[in-house]
């Protein structure tokens, strides 16, 4: 079955993405991928484009999980962004699936670990997926191959 999630990215502005079994990510182009996207490129009215807690819940009832990016969408560096502690709160609460995406080249006990020091706790997440994990796993896998084997 699929499962209909949301990409949130501060670097390229959330959009709609339909999930399907076997781990397939294909675009949809929907009415509010693209109000979102037209706010993120300064299309629509700042006031249009700000979201509040019923936007929220609105856009909640419409997917089943999100995928999160964690700079800029949950913590600026240095703290949780405003109101996002709430946001994911709510979101566990209405039995959502969250996963916290990342280009960084370090691994996801890492990420963890900075998620906590930042304040965010990495149990309200049912994933943390890095780059560098995905290239890691790529890597042992095409040196099994290679070697016949285990990888070293």
């Amino acid at each position: 079955a699929a499962a209909t999630l949301l990409c949130a990215s501060a670097a390229a502005a959330a959009a709609p993405c339909r999930w399907a079994a076997g781990g397939r990510l294909r675009r949809r182009a929907g009415h509010r991928g693209a109000r979102v996207r037209a706010s993120a490129t300064g299309d629509l009215e700042p006031t249009e484009a700000r979201l509040g807690a019923g936007s929220v819940r609105e856009i909640a009832d419409l997917y089943d999980g999100f995928l999160l990016d964690q700079y800029g969408v949950l913590h600026d560096g240095e703290r949780p962004l405003p109101g996002a502690l709430e946001c994911l709160h709510e979101l566990r609460r209405a039995g959502k699936r969250l996963v916290v995406v990342s280009n960084s080249p370090c691994e996801g006990v890492r990420m963890a670990a900075r998620l906590r020091k930042l304040g965010l706790d990495p149990e309200l997440f049912d994933g943390l997926v890095t780059s560098g994990d995905l290239v890691r796993r790529e890597l042992d896998e095409r040196l099994r191959a290679a070697s016949g084997g285990p990888a070293p």
